[in-house]
């Protein structure tokens, strides 16, 4: 159990006791956006809808017998 805890907490006053970075000035920073290379939204696809109304399960039987090699189904 103390190795657990000593594990989570070691990191973090190692971490506290780090000398922290200074941040570049702001002229050196690129600017958040740039609005000249923002190009047009591509255009939309449309889809066709085929409504489906949902049904009870189909005898598969029927399907398998007919597509059973020698019964009358593709070979």
């Amino acid at each position: 159990m103390l190795f657990r805890i000593s594990a989570a907490v070691l990191p973090l006053a190692v971490g506290a006791c780090a000398q922290s970075v200074p941040l570049p000035p702001a002229g050196s920073v690129a600017p958040a956006a740039v609005t000249s290379s923002i190009t047009a939204p591509l255009p939309s696809v449309e889809l066709a809808y085929t409504p489906r109304p949902v049904t009870d399960p189909a005898n598969w039987q029927a399907v398998n017998d007919a597509s059973a090699p020698g019964a009358g189904g593709n070979e």
